[in-house]
């Protein structure tokens, strides 16, 4: 069992042996640690990077989940996308997170919502709202799909049932919990083990509606986590099963991820740059024994301010990752990436506090060694700068011309959606996210608009399109079969059950007090509702 910092069990025991993570509870804290603050975000100094990444998800999520499809959304931390969700229209989102408290929050974010809905209504209205439950598991780990099992639907939990009152259950009126229940008592008081036991007791009283879970999936977002999972060659393949098994065949798959090629460029100009000083430095007894592979800033890393970058990235491999596994630079000045364990400590001002992360492998690798073996294909990869000048395009031209289609001519392929349809989204997410209020979280009408430094971290980011290949004659020989979700190997121990539905209740992490890093990985910003 884990030792309840916030990061899940291992519900898998077969699969963490062949797997084995050694930052996964360490990414679990920061981001069960994040703080919501509102008006420090208004103050942040990447508040462009903010709204430039709420958009990527909201243009995304609405290009690819459309009206009355079933959704999920891998790694949804606290929830920060769900009125992105909401917009899309969906029939149904599972949200699944590796975080304990990060899936509570989320569960009291999805009861404000449905709250809104319902006070909004005139006698006699039915709510336009989606359903939704929420999934804690380690989607690089567990084999995700047992959680939707008919036999195992007490692994899931929902309280959308509980809210509409289709259900009677003890304690009812501790189901519907807020914020400020959440916060207000220490770890391990009275208060916060009845709170606990309340969302706990939801597990196991919520039976799954069969109309909740039609099979497979319809489209699945992943934001800003993908790359967590190429820690190894076992996590990323699991990763990709999880998906592959969740999707219909044909159906999407979107994640935004660091840009390797870019993150390459960059750490290589850097240490061109760095290389004589290094060589000053080493023959002077002063410098360290091997250079330091980074990009962005290094003060930022270390703990200082830095007014000429909001983000610093720097290689370091963890002591236990063999020679293999380290990024490391020959004698010709050429560096050498491993596929997998490519490690990095990341910080991004007011957001990630230098925490691990994986470096993806190039996107024919992606591709031909884990997406294909899987039945996925990669359908496109698309840097952010790129993204954002396509749909600038797409934004001015009009729809009723005929040759609308000649003039997007790679828009459609990273779509759900007729060019018609995808253009009208289009157009209406620019015209909602500039016409906000607030001038500093207006999306800028071009690159030249941004601040310099907040745009050379947006612009280590690209986004990923994988389909699920179709099912024929001829591809049948080709599909994998995926996961045998009758198997034993993945059935969670008896303490893990026992810790789940509410006996053995962890206690949230406790950790000093930090920069607000908003509520997701960039801070979910609430713009009065549009996103």
């Amino acid at each position: 069992m884990a030792d309840y910092n916030g990061s899940s069990v291992n519900r898998d025991t077969t699969a963490d042996k062949n797997g084995p993570s050694i930052d996964r509870d360490a990414i679990a804290l920061h981001y069960a640690d994040l703080n919501r603050n509102q008006e420090k975000r208004m103050e942040s100094a990447i508040s462009q990077l903010r709204v430039m990444n709420n958009w990527v998800k909201a243009v995304l999520i609405g290009l690819f989940a459309r009206q009355d499809d079933d959704c999920m959304d891998y790694c949804s931390g606290k929830g920060g996308d769900m009125m992105k969700w909401a917009k899309a229209k969906p029939r149904f989102v599972s949200f699944v997170d590796l975080t304990y408290w990060s899936v509570v929050e989320s569960v009291v974010r999805y009861n404000k919502y449905l709250d809104q809905q319902y006070q909004s209504l005139m006698p006699g209205e039915t709510p336009a709202v989606f359903h939704a439950n929420f999934v804690w598991a380690d989607v690089c780990n567990d084999f995700l799909m047992h959680w939707f099992n008919p036999s195992h639907t007490d692994l899931n939990f929902s309280l959308q049932s509980v809210v509409r009152g289709d259900y009677v259950i003890e304690d009812n009126d501790l189901l519907k919990l807020n914020v400020a229940d959440i916060k207000k008592t220490a770890p391990g008081s009275e208060e916060r083990r009845k709170l606990e036991r309340a969302v706990n007791a939801s597990m196991n009283k919520l039976i799954a509606d069969p109309m909740i879970f039609r099979g497979w999936f319809d489209f699945i977002s992943c934001q800003f986590a993908m790359h967590y999972s190429f820690e190894s060659e076992f996590r990323a393949t699991r990763f990709m099963q999880n998906v592959a098994s969740s999707l219909k065949p044909g159906a999407f798959f979107v994640a935004t991820v660091p840009n390797r090629a870019e993150i390459i460029k960059r750490v290589k100009a850097q240490y061109d740059s760095d290389l004589e000083q290094y060589r000053l430095d080493k023959a002077a007894g002063n410098g360290p024994e091997q250079p330091v592979l980074h990009c962005g800033s290094n003060q930022l890393l270390d703990g200082y301010t830095d007014p000429e970058s909001v983000y610093g990235l720097r290689f370091e491999p963890h002591e236990t990752q063999p020679e293999s596994e380290r990024v490391t630079v020959d004698a010709r000045g050429e560096l050498h990436v491993p596929t997998f364990g490519a490690r990095y400590i990341f910080r991004l001002v007011d957001a990630i506090h230098a925490i691990p992360e994986y470096l993806l492998p190039d996107d024919d690798t992606i591709d031909h060694v884990i997406a294909n073996s899987c039945g996925m294909e990669l359908v496109d990869s698309i840097p952010f700068a790129e993204l954002f000048q396509m749909f600038r395009t797409a934004e001015k031209v009009d729809i009723h011309d005929p040759n609308a289609r000649r003039r997007c001519p790679r828009t459609e392929t990273v779509a759900n959606k007729p060019l018609v349809e995808l253009l009208k989204l289009v157009q209406s997410q620019f015209s909602q996210f500039e016409s906000l209020a607030t001038n500093q979280f207006r999306l800028p009408h071009s690159i030249e608009e941004f601040d310099q430094a907040q745009w050379e971290a947006i612009t280590i980011y690209k986004a990923l399109v994988f389909r699920r290949k179709p099912v024929g004659p001829d591809q049948k020989k080709r599909q994998p079969i995926l996961l045998n979700i009758s198997g034993s190997a993945a059935f969670r121990r008896a303490e893990d059950i026992a810790m789940v539905m509410g006996e053995i209740p962890p206690e949230k992490p406790k950790k000093e007090e930090q920069e607000d890093g908003g509520d997701d990985e960039y801070g979910d910003v609430d713009l009065g509702g549009i996103i």
